[in-house]
């Protein structure tokens, strides 16, 4: 009642008091609720003017109630057909449908009684209308009572005292405002007992949060309850023909009533189509309050108006026991408040121990963590950034994160960003270069993580792990497996892949890619090896691959194919592919001074140009071409030192 209670609320909090502020204009709009009001003031002119036999009346008062009944039937059964409510909620609305059904039996007997002259000219229900009262109600209040609450140890302890204060409330007014006398064992003792257990039973659904009603239904149900009872009071209590009048138009309305809250409800379903799945539970509620407030309010009437008789000595103990449990329920939140407050502190303490454990493992990590925010600016930075990068942590906070990245490398790390602002790739590694202080630029991997829907982060969390060396390790090693030792010129391994990926190529539209291809042998190399030694001829190797690439476009591929051949791979069409071999042919054919030695070689060049559709075929070409320029050259007998 007061504190310990938990709020659950599995809906949207502002949607949801939007619908609900809809439910009243949804109900009051309703063109059968209308209806239902005019047929309320038309029975009302009815009887206060035409003023029927007092017979008469008791007999149409009845007959009023049997059709009440018959639509409470009809339209609690269309709502225990909605496959959209669940299983509970249908079986509680078939449960009306039954209860409305068994009313309708009893009423309709009790008709008969009047209409045959058998029952007695009273408003009171007989025996048997009586027994099928009492069990419409029962098997309502069996579903009530069987209706699931998913309350643990604590809750069912809270609900218990608060349950109990509200129907001690309820009791002592029933007991106040009873007849006098007793109606035989069903009205005086049956009827009494079931309405307080189904009491109990709605006061437990509401004040749990699953009831499987609205709180509209639940007010035109009270409503009506309220109605019968002082139809009751009104007809025992006066037994003139004005109090009849009363009793029978009070009846009229709480058979109206009760027959409205299942359209009611189904209204209420269409405005707010998520309250039949939603579970609201307040952190307290407001019944007991009330049921305190009332007893001392009826307490004060009651010693004003009867004085101290035996129904005020019986309110005033209700109200002593009230005060009990109002007592009891409070030590029992002083004691969960204690308990709450014990495992407040205690998780605390470990959220405590967490925080440091987490500040230490990052001020002493060697990777960098970065939080950056929605817009990219950096919210915090671990204390690592100073040995990886050389900066000071605020340096870099509150400045954009991409500033630190490579020109180059921004491209990539933004589209990073934005699939893990879709929700794509959470954990996603990118590699990129970031500037140190000193200038120069160091490889960092990076592993990012979307959390900007978590409040106590909202930011991207981002580890980065200098691999600087790693990836110079790896640069040096790919470079040497793709390049020849000796002349630092790609090797036959990466010459081929350039050929192929000639051949992949995507060609423009109407303009098919033109590559060539310069095979190269040098004449009278052997011949230097041979006098002059393979450390001579290694450093002859490496002048010429130096005036190779002197030749040869930027763009073009020069490769060393093993010992004294080379090849290179240009795009362009043959006559400026033939330009390049001359140059090369010239610059092989100059003479080359080498630790004192005056070396001369010359060089066996063949071209191939073409359609880069099968490279391969040019290089035989290029080959072929090659091969014959040397068979030229040494049948012209040209020295080759």
């Amino acid at each position: 009642m007061a504190s310990g209670e938990r709020e659950v609320d599995e809906s949207g909090g502002p949607r949801r008091a939007h619908a609900l502020a809809r439910v009243p204009r949804a109900v009051s709009s309703d063109p059968v609720v209308r209806g239902w009001a005019v047929v309320a003031v038309a029975l009302t002119m009815w009887e206060l003017l035409v003023a029927p036999h007092e017979r008469s009346l008791i007999t149409v008062t009845w007959l009023v109630q049997v059709g009440f009944d018959l639509v409470l039937v009809a339209s609690s059964w269309r709502l225990a057909r909605r496959r959209e409510l669940g299983r509970l909620t249908r079986r509680f609305w078939a449960s009306v449908a039954a209860g409305g059904a068994l009313f309708a039996v009893g009423d309709t007997v009790r008709l008969v009684e009047l209409a045959v002259g058998t029952g007695d000219a009273a408003l009171a229900g007989g025996p048997v209308q009586g027994a099928f009262l009492s069990a419409g109600v029962f098997v309502i209040v069996c579903v009530l009572a069987a209706h699931p609450t998913e309350l643990d140890h604590r809750e069912k302890r809270r609900f218990l005292l608060d349950g109990t204060t509200v129907m001690v409330g309820a009791t002592v007014f029933a007991w106040y405002f009873s007849p006098g006398r007793a109606d035989g064992l069903v009205n005086g003792i049956v009827l009494p007992a079931l309405a307080l257990v189904a009491v109990f039973a709605a006061v437990k659904l509401i004040m749990t949060g699953h009831a499987p009603f609205s709180a509209a239904a639940t007010t035109a149900a009270c409503a009506a309850t309220g109605a019968f009872v002082a139809s009751i009071a009104m007809e025992e209590g006066t037994g003139s023909s004005t109090g009849l009048l009363a009793s029978a138009l009070l009846r009229i309305t709480a058979a109206a009533l009760v027959a409205l809250v299942p359209r009611i409800q189904e209204r209420c379903l269409q405005t707010d189509p998520a309250a039949s799945t939603r579970r609201t539970r307040r952190p307290y509620s407001r019944l007991p309050y009330l049921a305190v407030g009332s007893t001392q309010i009826l307490l004060v009437v009651a010693l004003a108006d009867r004085g101290l008789v035996t129904r005020t000595w019986g309110v005033l103990a209700g109200l002593l026991v009230i005060t009990a449990l109002v007592l009891a329920r409070q030590l029992v939140a002083f004691n969960d408040n204690v308990h709450l407050l014990g495992r407040l502190d205690e998780a605390m303490l470990e959220t405590t121990r967490q925080a440091r454990r987490f500040r230490s493992m990052v001020q002493h990590s060697s990777d960098v963590t970065v939080i950056t925010d929605a817009r990219g600016v950096v919210t915090y930075v671990s204390p690592a950034i100073g040995a990886v990068l050389g900066l000071a942590p605020n340096r870099v906070v509150g400045h954009p994160a991409l500033d630190l990245v490579h020109p180059t490398d921004r491209d990539e790390v933004v589209g990073g960003i934005r699939q893990l602002e879709l929700g794509q790739h959470n954990g996603r590694g990118v590699v990129a270069r970031a500037r140190h202080a000193d200038g120069s630029w160091r490889w960092l991997e990076v592993t990012s993580t979307n959390l900007l829907g978590e409040p106590s982060v909202d930011g991207i969390v981002s580890n980065a792990r200098d691999v600087t060396e790693t990836r110079q390790l790896h640069d040096r090693l790919r470079h040497q497996a793709s390049h020849d030792g000796l002349t630092r010129l790609a090797n036959r391994a990466l010459f081929d892949e350039r050929l192929e990926r000639a051949r992949t190529a995507t060609p423009a539209v109407d303009c098919p890619p033109r590559v060539a291809v310069i095979m190269i042998d040098l004449d009278g190399f052997k011949s230097v090896n041979d006098t002059l030694g393979h450390h001579v001829g290694d450093v002859l190797l490496v002048h010429v691959a130096e005036r190779l690439r002197c030749c040869v476009p930027p763009d073009a591929t020069v490769a060393r194919l093993g010992g004294d051949e080379f090849a290179v791979l240009l795009t362009g069409t043959e006559h400026e592919a033939r330009g390049v071999a001359e140059r090369i042919a010239e610059a092989c054919d100059a003479p080359f001074e080498i630790d004192g030695h005056h070396v001369r070689i010359g060089a066996s060049v063949g071209v191939a140009a073409g359609v880069a559709e099968d490279p391969r075929a040019l290089v035989r070409h290029a080959d072929r071409e090659m091969y014959e320029r040397k068979r030229d050259r040494k049948a012209t007998g040209r020295p080759a030192t």
